[in-house]
């Protein structure tokens, strides 16, 4: 089962926090995941109200919600925190 919290989802927001706009196809080859690993993501993603999707003439466009917003710039003041602790730390 895919979570909102798992490694692949939390790369897919983080990613469409930059990158509005881009298919699924190029995504899983920027991230290095596998098509259906990336596209069984997003399907979750967007059932779960984070992703929302636009249809092209060839391909699916991606874009975050407001809730997926959110919620990856959450996950981005996380990882600020982080790497400040552990540079603090070193």
């Amino acid at each position: 089962m895919v979570e909102v919290y798992d490694k692949t989802s939390r790369e897919i927001l983080l990613f469409l926090l930059k990158n509005s706009g881009e298919s699924i196809n190029k995504m899983s080859l920027l991230l290095q995941k596998t098509y259906k690993q990336t596209h069984d993501t997003v399907n979750y993603l967007e059932k779960e109200g984070l992703i929302k999707t636009e249809r092209g003439r060839r391909n699916r466009r991606l874009a975050l919600t407001e809730k997926g917003r959110e919620v990856a710039t959450l996950f981005e003041r996380i990882d600020a925190l982080l790497k400040k602790e552990v540079s603090e730390n070193v």
